[in-house]
């Protein structure tokens, strides 16, 4: 029930053709097609993500969803309090870009999340059964993001821990005579604890471009 189906054609452009429907309660779903091949995406909560390519239709084209795996967490402050409205990002693991096939969770009053519909296992190449293993991260303005969190499907209470940001990084830019020069200063984290990845693609990438005053002093706070 409320399967969203996706429609696409091979070789053309999504932005040319895409149709997407949304099932019965009986999971039906019907829609104008032609007759040619197509690639299809299925959606449903609660239910792992399934892509088809190169498909014919027929008048009773069956498609069968599995069961996902759900994963529960909080996040909480370096007092252990909860946060509540922190946004939950599940990672690539490769370049740490947020993942397509997984929502953004928001953390509730009690600062917990909850995600269904996980694949518990890695896509081919790799072997049907090779469990998939998720970096997951915490972010919210005003505090410093946690260090990445590596979980997979046997963890049970998750918690993510952020800390709120309370030292201000300040400087100067000088001339080599050592004179003030009023200029554009560019800062950016490079790297989380217990992760030496690049973040470059990371959504708690932090650059912040700030302009010098006349005494070429600056001031950063997250």
């Amino acid at each position: 029930q409320n399967a969203e189906v996706e429609l696409t054609l091979p070789e053309i452009d999504r932005s040319l053709y895409h149709e997407k429907i949304t099932d019965d309660k009986q999971g039906r779903w019907n829609g104008w097609i032609g007759d040619q091949e197509y690639n299809i995406q299925v959606k449903a909560d609660e239910y792992i993500k399934k892509d088809l390519e190169g498909i014919t239709l027929g008048a009773e084209t069956v498609i069968e969803l599995t069961k996902g795996a759900i994963i529960k967490g909080r996040v909480v402050d370096e007092k252990q309090q909860p946060v509540t409205g922190a946004l939950v990002y599940f990672l690539d693991s490769e370049d740490l870009s947020p993942r397509n096939d997984l929502k953004i969770l928001v953390t509730d009053s009690a600062g917990e999340f909850v995600m269904s519909g996980i694949n518990p296992y890695k896509s081919p190449p790799y072997a049907e059964t090779t469990p998939e293993t998720y970096p997951v991260v915490a972010c919210k303005e005003g505090y410093l993001p946690s260090s990445l969190e590596p979980i997979n499907l046997n963890a049970k209470n998750i918690e993510l821990r952020i800390r709120k940001s309370s030292q201000t990084l300040e400087g100067r830019v000088t001339s080599k005579e050592n004179d003030s020069v009023r200029s554009l200063v560019e800062i950016q984290l490079q790297k989380l604890e217990n992760s030496t990845k690049d973040i470059a693609s990371a959504p708690f990438k932090i650059k912040k471009i700030l302009e010098t005053d006349d005494n070429g002093l600056f001031s950063f706070r997250n």
